[in-house]
């Protein structure tokens, strides 16, 4: 039987004044959520969606339906809050979320947010990203290396947000099949527009998770990040193994999810 063990970090960076980034991280589920860029109170929406699928994936539940039960709720509760107030208009995330239920292990993703897999040294990117340029790419009008200065390059084409969500800019979801001594690494487009793979690889790395998600944020914001950078780092381990970090709690909350004040469904808005 396998689970998460492992740690995080967040850091708003040293231009935002709010982190609209979240994190959560359990024995049986890790997510992470970038508020989209010119929303309004993207730490809401970020914060929201993150808690809503931590409550929504259970020891045992099946990781596939689990997380399209997630991303539905986060879709009603979002769709509530614009319907209930002018000012909640346009709350969106972006949402990378992986959930396990001992031996079957699944993948949601929207926006630019990654996922990687660290298995024998060699680092794989679990997730692609839904932006406007990588869409370029794929059709041939932009070259790769040109990504990384397109004024657009943040500009995401899918995300969880209010219905309606067209077919086409739902979220993605992948069954992975992960196996004890894996490592992965879910984060925010803070750490992977300042850090190129190879370098995410070697300090990814790292033995102790806490270290290495520590150490990738830093290393994000000395490389001149400006955004907020958020770092999951998870071990597959053995249900039977003792946890290093030991989680707090039901698991850990990082950026806008440490403030339950940013979660509509925890504030009164709509219930969950």
């Amino acid at each position: 039987m396998l689970r998460f063990d492992g740690s995080g970090a967040s850091d708003r960076g040293p231009v935002r004044e709010v982190n609209e980034d979240a994190g959560f991280l359990g024995t049986h589920v890790l997510v992470v959520a970038d508020g989209v860029g010119g929303s309004a109170a993207g730490e809401v929406a970020s914060a929201t969606t993150a808690y809503v699928v931590s409550r929504a994936v259970t020891p045992g539940a099946d990781p596939m339906l689990a997380l399209d039960k997630a991303v539905r709720r986060a879709i009603d509760v979002l769709s509530a809050a614009e319907a209930a107030s002018a000012e909640a208009g346009g709350l969106g995330t972006t949402l990378t979320a992986l959930a396990i239920d001992g031996d079957r292990a699944a993948l949601v993703h929207a926006g630019d947010s990654r996922a990687y897999l660290l298995r024998a040294g060699g680092l794989a990117r679990l997730t692609r990203d839904h932006t406007y340029v990588q869409r370029l790419v794929d059709d041939g009008f932009l070259a790769p290396e040109g990504m990384t200065q397109h004024p657009w390059r943040h500009v995401v084409t899918r995300s969880i947000h209010a219905l309606p969500i067209p077919d086409d800019e739902r979220p993605e979801y992948l069954e992975l099949a992960l196996v004890a001594g894996d490592r992965v690494l879910l984060c925010t487009d803070g750490l992977t527009d300042c850090l190129d793979d190879e370098r995410i690889a070697a300090l990814l790395a790292i033995p102790r998770a806490d270290e290495a998600a520590r150490v990738l944020v830093d290393e994000a914001l000395l490389a001149g990040g400006r955004d907020n950078v958020t770092c999951l780092v998870a071990d597959i381990v053995t249900a039977h193994a003792t946890p290093r970090p030991r989680l707090p709690g039901d698991g850990l909350r990082l950026g806008s999810l440490a403030d339950d004040g940013n979660v509509l469904a925890a504030s009164g808005i709509t219930a969950y």
